[in-house]
């Protein structure tokens, strides 16, 4: 996460330069022109997710149908680059939001002397968007493809010992909508909601095993549901 912190940082910095080196807002007859809003922009985000995991898990001991719900923090960056035709605004972005905190643990219904332990972590977005304008305000939509991580962790209980893990890459939608508000012509705040819907792979074995692990471990079914909330700080550069 370092690398991720330092950058954010430093995208906080550049934006924060950059107010100084704005003029001020431009007059209201000139806030819907075509260059209000058009151009690349990067951007730092933080908020809340929460998620929820299903799959089924089978080794030797039985066969658990699970499904667990968990939440935490996020903390992300973007980037994209959008186009204005009076009131329409439409671009393409991409981003990346890690979860802090968001495992979630339960013990198996079949081997209560194993506990369940699943994450989803490292979500990258690429959508469109489409939003309205009026002064320094713009609603919006959005849509894309999503992908993120989904790990699957078994558990000694009394231990905490690690017995096998599972690791797939979810693939599906992602799709939200948020407002923005320009409180200087290169320097908008915002905030938005996204729902994502993943699907991966069934794994027929673990990505590690340690000694004594229960025999013919697979995970099936594994699909997760994502629920994004989270506010902005974005640095618009003009075309």
């Amino acid at each position: 996460m370092n690398w991720r912190l330092n950058l954010a940082l430093a995208l906080a910095v550049t934006a924060s330069t950059g107010i100084c080196a704005v003029p001020a807002a431009r007059a209201d007859d000139d806030v819907d022109s075509g260059a209000r809003w058009s151009g690349f922009y990067l951007g730092v985000d933080v908020g809340t997710t929460v998620s929820g995991v299903s799959f089924t898990h089978t080794d030797s001991t039985g066969i658990d149908a699970m499904h667990q719900s968990s939440s935490g923090g996020a903390l992300g960056l973007e980037g994209g680059v959008q186009r204005q035709w009076g009131n329409v605004v439409g671009g393409l972005d991409v981003s990346f939001t890690d979860t802090v905190r968001i495992d979630a643990k339960e013990e198996s219904p079949t081997a209560p002397a194993r506990t369940r332990e699943t994450a989803v972590r490292e979500l990258w977005a690429f959508t469109a968007r489409l939003g309205y304008v009026h002064d320094n305000w713009m609603i919006f939509g959005k849509a894309g493809f999503a992908t993120a991580d989904i790990d699957q962790t078994n558990i000694v209980t009394v231990s905490q010992a690690q017995v096998s893990e599972f690791k797939a890459r979810g693939n599906g939608v992602i799709v939200g909508g948020g407002f923005e508000y320009a409180l200087y012509p290169n320097v908008i705040f915002g905030s938005e909601y996204d729902w994502v819907k993943l699907g991966a792979a069934d794994l027929l074995a673990p990505t590690t095993l340690a000694p004594g692990a229960p025999v013919g471990e697979t995970d099936t079914g594994i699909s997760a549901d994502m629920f994004v909330g989270k506010a902005r700080f974005i640095f618009k550069m003009d075309p």
